[in-house]
């Protein structure tokens, strides 16, 4: 039998073995490649550039996952419960996101709506002022509700007189169909469909200009955490759209094909839609001051005089413009 002494060397080594063996199982995971940043998007065709940069390699899935959801109602969700990092929102979403308390900062603006958003009725209706008494679908968490007061003050009624119906853009159709509304606020691919099915357009963005515009907005947590995936994703967005505008007929089939579009609709794919390069996304966001928060400003006004609170809480910076620019030319 060994002495004591030689016992408790041994006891001791092992000891200190195994404490050795539960530090490097505790580091492990700190050294596992950290989760690509989630974000959430929907159909929409100013977002068709990341698809078309995720379809050609350049957005590697390591770094940034799409979540492809029915709608931006449905990206508010996911974004409160803390599911997603980011998504692609209008620039009113993200600002009653930050008044309901989720903190998002945006880092692109992908496009600006310059008629794609539109409010369609059935061709019984000839104009506005026969919207009165109607049954109207629109999305109200999202900027349905903006499209709705304008197209309410411009045909001069209040929403008292007319029926209003919170419908998602994923259901819209369905509920054209049968025949549960007289119009709609609507965008493409829906909209793009709902034309060809006997509706036609009484009100468009165009009536709005420089109001709506979509931006990628991401949550506080994740600009800390994961920074190169958000580089990633901007970069990625900026390399879509130049593949794009060289290949306009080519990239823009694919993108109506990813919509659900057939070819024969592509031309109309991104009518309507001012897409935003990096020129643009550094006068608008890296300015000084930046355009788009001169537009915020007035439009917490605009969303307020409608009765929609569009006030931020909390400290988190609107706008994040480090991304646009520190990006190489």
């Amino acid at each position: 039998m060994p002495p004591p002494s030689a016992q408790h060397s041994r006891v001791r080594r092992g000891l200190l073995a195994g404490s050795a063996l539960t530090a490097l199982t505790a580091l492990l995971p700190a050294c596992a490649p950290a989760p690509p940043l989630k974000l959430s998007t929907h159909p929409w065709p100013g977002h068709g550039f990341l698809w078309l940069a995720q379809q050609q390699g350049v957005l590697a899935a390591e770094d940034v996952r799409l979540v492809e959801l029915g709608s931006a109602s449905a990206s508010l969700h996911a974004l409160s419960a803390g599911v997603v990092d980011a998504a692609t929102l209008t620039l009113d979403e993200v600002l009653r996101a930050r008044a309901g308390g989720i903190p998002l900062s945006i880092v692109l603006v992908l496009d600006s709506s310059a008629g794609a958003d539109m409010l369609i009725a059935r061709d019984t209706l000839p104009d506005l002022a026969a919207l009165a008494g109607k049954r109207i679908g629109f999305e109200r968490s999202a900027t349905g509700a903006l499209m709705l007061a304008g197209a309410l003050k411009t045909a001069g009624l209040s929403p008292a007189d007319v029926q209003l119906l919170d419908i998602n853009i994923d259901a819209q159709e369905a509920a054209w169909q049968a025949g549960e509304i007289d119009a709609v606020i609507s965008f493409p691919p829906v909209a793009t469909r709902l034309l060809a099915n006997g509706g036609h357009a009484l009100f468009d963005s165009r009536s709005l200009p420089d109001t709506i515009f979509d931006v990628v907005a991401v949550r506080e947590e994740a600009l800390l955490a994961k920074p190169e995936a958000v580089a990633a994703l901007v970069d990625a967005h900026l390399r879509g759209l130049a593949a794009w505008r060289a290949n306009d007929s080519g990239q823009q089939r694919a993108i109506a094909r990813w919509l659900g579009l057939p070819d024969t609709q592509a031309a109309r794919t991104l009518a309507g839609l001012k897409p935003c390069g990096l020129a643009d996304n550094r006068r608008l966001l890296a300015g000084s001051p930046p355009q788009l928060a001169d537009v915020a400003a007035e439009l917490v006004l605009r969303l307020a005089a409608d009765n929609i609170d569009a006030r931020a809480s909390g400290q988190t910076t609107l706008i994040d413009a480090r991304f646009v620019s520190g990006h190489p030319s």
